[in-house]
């Protein structure tokens, strides 16, 4: 693939997977810079469409990516660097920044951000009562393989790779997390989850062993028996 190409393809599968939208050429040469024209970057779109890396869900809607430009992404345009740090620095650094359970936590998340430049996320106990669903993203990963992203409404962030017993393309999988997620979303009674959760199951007529298998590992992550404080740091270095 052409240097052109894969910056297009950078751009869709980043915010994608940033925004859980389409995203058009107009979009991508205001907000990426690429140095290029609309119109050029929709005839690269089209190209890549051809080739199976992107697809377009609506005649008037902009792209997303598909399995192959997923996979791409993942072993051409991922640039990972390996960190340089000293463990010795690290403990030191960590004892000198306070001693409190959730200073540490946020000085140890900070400081790992700033030596590595990779985002870091840490997760703590709070004993609280059980969280709620916010919002569920199903991401291709390759044949029969599915990334489950779940975000609960105290921004706690849980991710596992799914197994199913056949092949969900893309478009479908965003019409699952969407159905997932409008019958699912902040229900905090356990007794009214299950009653939601059967409800779903007796409505369902397609893909119905894989969509058991999603709602399975939802359950098991949403019901863990503590809650976590998630603590992020930089963030923003996924898009550099």
């Amino acid at each position: 693939m052409d240097p052109r190409k894969e910056s297009i393809l950078r751009a869709i599968v980043l915010d994608y997977i940033t925004n859980g939208e389409p995203i058009g050429s107009r979009t991508i040469a205001r907000k990426y810079s690429l140095g290029i024209s609309p119109a050029t970057i929709r005839n690269e779109m089209a190209d890549l469409e051809e080739l199976g890396y992107i697809s377009q869900p609506h005649t008037s809607s902009g792209r997303i990516p598909l399995d192959k430009g997923y996979r791409y992404y993942v072993d051409c345009l991922m640039e990972l660097e390996q960190p340089q740090f000293n463990v010795n620095e690290m403990k030191n650094e960590i004892r000198q920044r306070g001693d409190i359970l959730d200073n540490v936590v946020d000085n140890v998340s900070k400081f790992i951000n700033e030596v590595t430049k990779y985002p870091t996320m840490m997760l703590t106990s709070d004993g609280k009562s059980k969280d709620t669903l916010e919002h569920v993203q199903l991401l291709p990963m390759g044949q029969n393989k599915v990334l489950m992203i779940l975000v609960t409404a105290s921004g706690r962030v849980e991710h596992q790779m799914v197994d199913l017993k056949e092949t969900i393309d893309g478009r479908e999988l965003e019409r699952i997390s969407k159905i997932l997620t409008q019958n699912l979303k902040n229900i905090s009674s356990p007794t009214d989850m299950r009653a939601r959760i059967e409800q779903l199951q007796q409505n369902t007529r397609e893909h119905i062993e894989s969509i058991n298998t999603f709602i399975t590992n939802l359950s098991q992550n949403m019901n863990k028996p503590d809650e976590a404080r998630a603590v992020l740091k930089g963030a923003t270095n996924i898009l550099e």
